[in-house]
């Protein structure tokens, strides 16, 4: 009777013995979750790095950085041309709406996507520019002068990029930064009919004017309502072939049959007889 005592008091204990270290490693677990904290380790990670690999991550992080700002360009030039911005009238007012970006940021950020993708460049051919650089030549990035300016980027720190492209768009009456040609936000609320027919005449314009700009479109909209000069004024002093690329380029914009049509027009109303073989 002695002996079965001792054996369920030694079990007992045994039993409790076993309860009692659950705590204590429970405790041992948080313990270490805690020096675990993944903020204090990437402190530490950080300020033990030397001088050559914290420039270099400093790079590969700008770089990320500015990927991701080329991919939120391009999810907003889908929702401009894909009209997702209800219940909001204009996907200005979304941005402003639904998130901590200005609305100028937002359509800096959609030209820059749209030039890159426009001008047809492959990855493989700036790779290794990095996103800094590649958005710092976006402003003047087409398909024709893409080769030009990736090999300036190749060759040049940002900073100096950044007056190379400064110095082209003054020389070619481009809008620069800083300059008389500043922007200006002004805002204003439409009915939905109203903002319908606002989109619907920003878009022709844009087309028959080729550009890609809501606001450089609807800029010219108002410039021939308040009397602006006529097409042909605008022609004057220009050199013939800048002449026919303008024409060429709105005539690309139409469909086959429109572009045929006006095309016998002005065959049917020249009043040189360059169509027909006159001196």
């Amino acid at each position: 009777m002695r002996a079965q005592a001792e054996t369920h008091n030694a079990n007992a204990r045994n039993k409790n013995s076993d309860v009692g270290t659950i705590p204590k490693k429970t405790a041992l677990a948080v313990t270490s979750a805690a020096e675990t904290d993944p903020i204090s380790d990437l402190a530490h990670e950080i300020e033990s790095l030397g001088k050559s690999d914290a420039i270099a991550r400093l790079i590969e992080l700008e770089d990320a950085h500015e990927q991701t700002y080329f991919e939120i360009g391009g999810l907003l030039s889908v929702m401009q041309k894909e009209k997702w911005f209800d219940p909001s009238a204009s996907l200005d007012e979304w941005v402003e709406n639904n998130t901590a970006m200005k609305r100028s940021k937002a359509r800096a950020l959609i030209q820059i996507y749209t030039a890159i993708v426009e001008s047809g460049v492959a990855w493989t051919e700036v790779r290794d520019i990095g996103w800094t650089k590649l958005r710092a030549i976006a402003r003047v990035l087409d398909k024709e002068s893409a080769h030009h300016w990736i090999a300036v980027a190749s060759n040049h720190s940002k900073k100096e990029i950044i007056e190379l492209v400064k110095q082209h768009l003054t020389a070619s009456g481009g809008a620069v930064a800083g300059s008389s040609n500043a922007t200006r936000v002004r805002s204003f609320k439409l009915h939905e009919d109203q903002a319908e027919n606002v989109n619907a005449a920003i878009e022709k314009m844009k087309k028959s004017s080729n550009t890609t700009d809501d606001s450089a479109a609807l800029a010219a909209i108002c410039l021939d309502y308040v009397g602006g000069p006529t097409l042909q004024q605008r022609f004057v002093g220009l050199e013939p072939d800048v002449v026919a690329k303008t024409f060429s380029d709105v005539l690309n914009n139409l469909d086959r049959e429109t572009a045929l049509t006006i095309l016998h027009s002005i065959v049917a109303m020249d009043t040189h007889g360059a169509f027909i073989g006159n001196d």
